[in-house]
């Protein structure tokens, strides 16, 4: 594996801003020169005795900060607002691009970080508000958070082509969706999936989108719209396992508080597996 270049501050900087809507890198670079430039033009009284020496050195040097910083902040949160205009045109280019092509086998052209800003347009598009996590490589966990109002989807992205995705990378993302409280969460191939990872997301708020799946919705030839319309048809005697310890989940009752007498999955190795998931 290739070392990662390490970077400055300011790349860092320029970087973050980059991921932002282009827009906020602006006002950042308004906000930042105003402020700095007025903190730059203040004068700072001389000491006229030894005792004062110290409070005197210390404005002085945040009016000198400031003196840079007011053209240095500037530049950088623009270049990190031109950057995420960039980006963000790129991503929609890429988008049409897929769109117009009728073989989903365009999908196995890109890169993963392209593959993963096409399924950000995806979601963008369908009214979501998207964030990316920053993921330093091809399996970095969740890879996009899309939100809508107050519930927020958890999606992995996988840019397969020579095998299929398995249970494993499900498994993990729904031990993710729990522990943090996820509304739901989404896995996308360009690849497929293996019949046990299809089983697995059974009864569970997880949707599964191979690469036919999701080109298909692209182009709008696809039966569905809604990007939760896809979840696969179970058999009636289908039982989910657990993600934790690898169990079937079993239906059980609250029999207390405001939820009582309504159902939710258990593990079935209880008490020494206490995972319990929503029955939607």
């Amino acid at each position: 594996m290739a070392r990662r270049r390490k970077t400055s501050a300011a790349e860092d900087v320029v970087e973050i801003v980059s991921r932002l809507p282009w827009w906020v890198g602006c006002v950042l670079a308004v906000f930042s020169y105003v402020g700095l430039h007025m903190v730059a033009g203040i004068e700072v009284a001389k000491p006229t005795g030894v005792s004062g020496l110290g409070s005197f050195a210390g404005k002085q040097l945040y009016v000198t900060l400031a003196s840079f910083g007011q053209y240095v902040f500037p530049i950088l949160f623009g270049f990190g607002a031109l950057g995420s205009f960039i980006r963000s045109a790129k991503q929609k280019e890429r988008f049409d691009h897929v769109r117009s092509q009728p073989d989903r086998a365009v999908l196995f052209d890109m890169t993963w970080q392209q593959f993963e800003t096409l399924v950000n347009e995806f979601f963008r598009r369908r009214g979501y508000s998207v964030k990316q996590t920053g993921g330093n490589g091809p399996d970095g966990g969740v890879d996009l958070i899309a939100s809508k109002g107050s519930d927020r989807y958890f999606v992995q992205c996988k840019q397969w082509k020579a095998y299929k995705v398995g249970v494993q990378t499900v498994r993990e993302l729904y031990g993710v969706m729990s522990a943090q409280g996820a509304a739901g969460g989404f896995v996308i191939t360009a690849g497929e999936f293996t019949e046990e990872a299809k089983k697995f997301v059974g009864g569970l708020n997880i949707r599964l989108f191979d690469g036919s799946h999701l080109h298909k919705m692209i182009r709008g030839s696809g039966k569905e719209t809604n990007v939760h319309d896809n979840r696969p048809i179970q058999p009636s005697n289908f039982v989910p396992q657990c993600p934790k310890c690898g169990k079937s989940l079993v239906r059980r009752v609250t029999n207390h508080g405001r939820h009582a007498g309504r159902e939710f999955w258990g593990c079935s190795g209880f008490p020494s597996c206490r995972h319990t998931a929503s029955i939607n």
